[in-house]
Order: C-alpha cells, then structure tokens, then sequence
C-alpha cells in the first residue's frame, strides 16, 4: 500500500500535453473516471490542442500559480514537433524540459509518456515511405525521452500504451486522434501507470505489454 507520507509534498498529480491529453479528459469525463481512480489526490489535466514542446513550460507555471507541488507530473507532447523539427533538436528540447522539470519540483514524480503512433501526420504526404520514417523517428525521440527520464532522480516512464495503426476502430477518421476505444485504452493505461508508480516506488518503467 502506497504511504503518502514518502514525500510530503504529494498531493496532485498533473498530466500535461497536446490535443491526445484534452481527448483523454473528455473520454474520462464521459466514463465518470476523471480521477483515474485515485482517491487521495486529485488529478490535473492540462491538454491542448496544438501544443507543441516548447509550449510546455509556460503551461506549467500556469499550474504553479493555482495548483499545490503536484506528487507527479505526467509529459505527453511531441507528437507535433516530429514533422517540422529535426531530430537531434527534439530530443535537446525534450531533455532541457525534463530537467528543468525535475529541478523545480524535486519532490515530484516526472514521468515521460510516450509519443503515440498516427496514422496520420499533419505537415507530410500520407506515403508508406513518409510513415515508415515517422514511426521511426518517433521511437527514437520515445527512446530518449525515457533515457533522459529515467536519469533523474525521481524520473518515470510510460512506454507501449497498446496503440497501434494496424488495429481497426482505435482512430478517428484523421488519424490523428483516438476513438472513444481507443482513448479508453490509453486512459486504462495512464490509470495502471499512475497506480504503478504511487504503489511502488522502485518502479521506474511501465510497460502495458509486459
């Protein structure tokens, strides 16, 4: 059983990203889970439409005026970045905001959420050349978020959410964003990280395939 008094600062946890996240809470909402059943805290969901990483840190001091030091802060951003900014760049962005993360509130959990698939990418010709090399360049920014992550000292990640391309029914029309079974599977699995990580603080990774 998690003991809240680990870290006394423990009280919110904050999940923070683009358009996938605003999905995540309207799914929640209509599911009359919005706490992703947590009892004892409370959960912030800070998702826009659009947002791209370099937006991140200014939504984060929105938090800081109206919110308590949360005991996580869950980063689900990129997706949008990863057509128009180069690689190398990308994950100099990602680390610099992870760390600076990490050293503002060194207290709370700051776990990485992995960049989901699309069937679509807004800004490139929808070619089997162009999504091979976006699904490649995606798990390669995924992996060194995690890396970077995983370096600091309270750093978490969230890695295969069970989200695919080849699966029928788990996009919209787009192909950009979830359907409703689509955001119930992402939702389980923020749900099973968040419990994860709060039960067990050795726990560093979670991997909803393991």
């Amino acid at each position: 059983m998690f003991n809240p008094s680990f870290l006394p600062y423990f009280t919110d946890i904050w999940i923070i990203g683009d358009s996938l996240i605003k999905w995540a809470e309207d799914r929640a909402i209509f599911r009359n889970n919005y706490n992703l059943g947590v009892h004892d805290k409370r959960v912030i969901w800070s998702g826009y439409r659009g947002m791209h990483l370099d937006e991140i840190l200014p939504k984060l001091q929105h938090n800081i005026l109206f919110y308590p030091v949360p005991a996580m802060i869950i980063i689900h951003v990129g997706g949008n970045d990863l057509v128009n900014v180069k690689q190398a760049k990308l994950m100099k962005s990602i680390s610099k905001v992870l760390k600076y993360i990490a050293a503002i509130f060194p207290s709370s959990y700051v776990v990485w959420s992995d960049i989901l698939p699309r069937k679509q990418w807004r800004g490139i010709k929808d070619t089997p050349a162009n999504l091979v090399k976006m699904h490649n360049k995606r798990k390669r920014i995924n992996r060194a978020g995690r890396q970077t992550a995983l370096q600091l000292p309270l750093g978490r990640s969230v890695i295969n959410y069970d989200i695919d391309t080849t699966t029928d029914g788990l996009f919209r029309s787009d192909g950009t964003h979830l359907s409703p079974i689509g955001n119930d599977i992402f939702l389980t699995t923020l749900q099973e990280a968040v419990a994860s990580f709060l039960a067990n603080q050795n726990l560093v990774v979670f991997n909803a395939l393991a």
